[in-house]
């Protein structure tokens, strides 16, 4: 049995197939087993880089999430300042008998509050009071401290000083003059919600 074929067109073909085997296994060795190697090295070091990315990615996702959490914490303690600074609606009765303790403290007669009106605001409404003191300066000095010192914000505002012959249950003392002291106070309320009418509240 001959190996090799003995007609010339079969011998050609052969030769053909021989070139195309020995041109492939040059190409693999060649070209495509570096190009390869070099696309497997890609493939490994984008697979590296993205899963450095997905993980840089929840880093900052808890990075941002203590932030907020951080942000929200220091909103509902300035809030909780906030409420402990400004009264409620019911609050202010008890806050006018704060202010007139205040007086009494400073050795004060306080001899007039007046409603002023109440200037609606957006997020607070503001309650005014006119008062009127009879004392000496040092003691409505010390009426101002007193206020001032109020766990609820009360500002005293246009204070007026005139010299005042009016004696009350305090008398001065020798050589003292009284001074009668016309102010405003106001104190800020947060803003009421305004109540659904009865017909929106039964959609």
């Amino acid at each position: 049995m001959a190996l090799l074929p003995s007609n010339p067109r079969d011998q050609k073909l052969l030769l053909v197939g021989l070139l195309m085997v020995g041109l492939g296994g040059a190409y693999q060795q060649l070209m495509w087993t570096p190009q390869n190697l070099v696309l497997n090295g890609t493939a490994a070091r984008v697979h590296a880089l993205d899963s450095l990315n997905k993980s840089a990615k929840l880093e900052a996702a808890k990075g941002s999430a203590s932030k907020l959490r951080a942000e929200a914490d220091m909103y509902s303690r300035q809030l909780e300042v906030m409420r402990r600074l400004v009264p409620t609606e019911n609050e202010v009765p008890a806050l006018l008998d704060a202010v007139s303790e205040a007086a009494r403290r400073a050795d004060l007669d306080f001899s007039d509050v007046v409603p002023d009106g109440v200037i609606a605001g957006d997020q607070f409404d503001t309650y005014r009071y006119k008062i009127a003191l009879i004392g000496p300066y040092h003691k409505l000095a010390a009426f101002l401290t007193n206020v001032g010192s109020l766990q609820r914000i009360v500002a005293p505002i246009n204070l007026a000083l005139t010299p005042s012959s009016r004696i009350g249950e305090r008398k001065p003392k020798p050589g003292e003059q009284f001074l009668e002291a016309r102010m405003q106070i106001q104190t800020y309320v947060v803003h009421a919600a305004s109540k659904p009418a009865a017909g929106s509240a039964a959609k």
